[in-house]
């Protein structure tokens, strides 16, 4: 040992006890007061800033074999399960997964100019679907058509689209989510369009995915 201007293990022993053995000092005895009760709690704090210092001077193999070694382990994960299709996503937990994520995105027209994207939400917890409108720009996405405007989303099974999950209501410019459907047994797809009197939009629809993979465009 040679950290530290220490030759000799009993040099280090030695500068040890005697560090230890100091009786404290007021403030000393201040910290005490708010730290782990008991007379050894001191001498064990230093025992372990004696270790952790001696074993970083000594280089990082030994460092690895005396310090505490830190958790890697990830936090659990708890699935939700039994969500039925058509629930809403924030209710049934879903749209809280941390694991929630965007797997596609498509642009949503009205008379050629873009009003926003529809997105396709997967919740690998939950091993459910949703879709999620968000409107564009403000400055650039107003729909200048008589009104009042309706905003439409679905979720659908494939191309299934009697089997499809839409959510329907008043648009104020703000984002809209529909409800979940399963997309682990069949892929799905998620859809976006407009309506006002006597006038609808075209459709934005994104590729089919199950779970969190494409398998459709």
């Amino acid at each position: 040992m040679q950290a530290c201007g220490i030759t000799e293990f009993s040099d280090w022993r030695e500068r040890w006890s005697s560090i230890a053995d100091t009786p404290s000092s007021p403030a000393d005895s201040a910290v005490a007061a708010t730290a782990e009760p008991g007379p050894n709690h001191r001498r064990k704090w230093l025992v372990a800033a004696l270790i952790a210092a001696v074993a970083l001077a000594a280089g990082p193999t030994l460092a690895v074999l005396l310090l505490p070694a830190q958790s890697t382990d990830a936090p659990e994960v708890h699935p939700v399960t039994g969500v039925a299709d058509g629930a809403d996503p924030e209710e049934s937990g879903c749209a809280n997964d941390p694991a929630a994520t965007t797997v596609d995105a498509k642009e949503v027209d009205v008379d050629r100019a873009p009003a926003g994207v529809i997105e396709l939400r997967f919740s690998p917890r939950c091993g459910v679907s949703w879709p999620r409108f968000t409107p564009a720009d403000p400055r650039y996405s107003s729909i200048n058509r008589p009104g009042p405007i309706e905003a439409h989303v679905s979720v659908v099974p494939g191309d299934n689209q009697a089997g499809a999950v839409t959510f329907s209501m008043k648009y104020a410019g703000l984002p809209v989510f529909g409800n979940v459907i399963n997309s682990l047994a069949t892929c799905v797809r998620a859809e976006a369009y407009f309506t006002g009197p006597s006038w609808q939009s075209t459709t934005g629809k994104t590729a089919c995915y199950k779970g969190g993979f494409a398998v459709g465009r």
